[in-house]
Formats: structure tokens, C-alpha cells, sequence
């Protein structure tokens, strides 16, 4: 359990130029997207089954990130994150077995935008690793990508700052929770935050 209640939303920068700027169609297209899938969210949440109502809405999903040329730069508010997570997170892998079962133009569309989260590249770092976690790399690590592990837990982590602050002779004053797994120290000594941050990945998704 998490000693933060983090409410505040985080951004990722996802470091790419995008010329593609949406024209005022796609942006009106993806705002009517926008708000039926807000609708769904609202109505049915994480209790939707996996049947080709979901599709339909996968689908939509999908078409939103295409008209607007999104990336995996965004917030962990964004609604379309939010989105993904209530209704795929923990189901995503039956979910595309469903699609690759009865294929069609809806369930490719809906396909290619898991797939695209997929293919995002995880940015293992103490900064950005765990929101990147919360945003695309739980879908990651339940389709079992090669090469990605789950991250140290609080606990492991607290463990690997306290071990560093005693071998370098410094004291922890605190600990900070990011909301997202992540946690980092602050020391009594200077009040800054431990340069030794432990490493995002470690052990791998049972």
C-alpha cells in the first residue's frame, strides 16, 4: 500500500515531432468519440464482458488516437488512459485473442490500437518508469512483451534506499510516493532526493 494519496495528474513526454497536425474534421470526430466513450465509462466501467459490444468501443478508442495522431506522450488522466485501463486491465490478453478469433474492421481497428500501446518503448527510469507502468506498460506486461519485467514493489524499493543511504553514511529523513509505484528518499542531511533511485524493473510478471 502506498503511504500518498495521489490524486494530481502526471504527464509523459514521448520525445517525438508530430507534423501531422489533426485537421478541424478529425478534432470534431474524435470530440464526438470523446464524449460517447465518457458515456460508457460512466454507465458500465470494468464490468464490461468480452464480447463485440467491447470491440465497438475498443474500436472507437483506437479511431480517437488515430484522428488526433496520438503517441504514448499524454497524463495518467487522460480519459482515453483511463479508458484502456477500466476496461481492458487485467483481461487484455483475452481480449486479443478475442480479436484474433473473429476478425473483422472493428476488431482490427481495435487490435491495432492495443497493439500500438504495445509497441510504445517503456522508459525504464525512476522518474518516468512507474507512470509509464500506470499509463501502457501494465498492458505490456499482460501480453507478456519480451524483455519487459514488473517493477520493484514499494517495499523492495525502500529496502535498496535504505541499504544505499547506510553505505554512503546518510539518513533518511522520508519517504515520497509518486501514487504509481515509484518511491524515492529524502535525506536529513541536505533535504534533496536520493541520486541512488533503484531501477524500475526486476522481477518478472507472474
Amino acid at each position: 500500500m502506498s503511504n500518498n494519496n495521489q490524486t494530481e495528474s502526471f504527464l509523459i513526454q514521448d520525445g517525438s515531432l508530430n507534423e501531422e497536425t489533426p485537421d478541424i474534421e478529425a478534432k470534431q470526430d474524435a470530440s464526438l468519440i470523446r464524449a460517447r466513450l465518457e458515456g460508457v465509462m460512466a454507465s458500465y466501467g470494468q464490468f464490461t464482458p468480452i464480447n463485440q459490444q467491447l470491440v465497438e468501443w475498443m474500436a472507437d478508442w483506437a479511431l480517437y488516437r488515430q484522428l488526433l495522431n496520438k503517441n504514448y506522450g499524454g497524463g495518467t488522466h487522460d480519459w482515453d488512459v483511463r479508458f484502456l485501463r477500466l476496461m481492458l486491465k487485467g483481461k487484455v490478453k483475452d481480449f486479443v485473442h478475442y480479436c484474433k478469433k473473429y476478425p473483422g474492421e472493428k476488431t482490427n481497428l481495435a487490435l491495432s490500437g492495443i497493439m500500438s500501446a504495445y509497441d510504445y518503448k517503456w522508459p525504464h527510469s525512476s522518474v518516468t518508469g512507474y507512470i509509464f507502468w500506470y499509463m501502457w506498460g501494465w498492458l505490456q506486461l499482460e501480453l507478456e512483451k519480451p524483455g519487459e519485467e514488473k517493477p520493484n514493489t514499494e517495499e523492495e524499493q525502500r529496502e535498496f534506499l535504505i541499504k544505499d543511504a547506510k553505505e554512503n553514511g546518510k539518513k533518511i529523513d522520508r519517504f515520497i510516493y509518486d501514487g504509481f509505484g515509484g518511491v524515492k528518499a529524502i535525506h536529513k542531511e541536505n533535504d534533496e532526493f536520493s541520486k541512488e533511485k533503484p531501477k524500475t524493473n526486476k522481477k518478472k510478471e507472474q
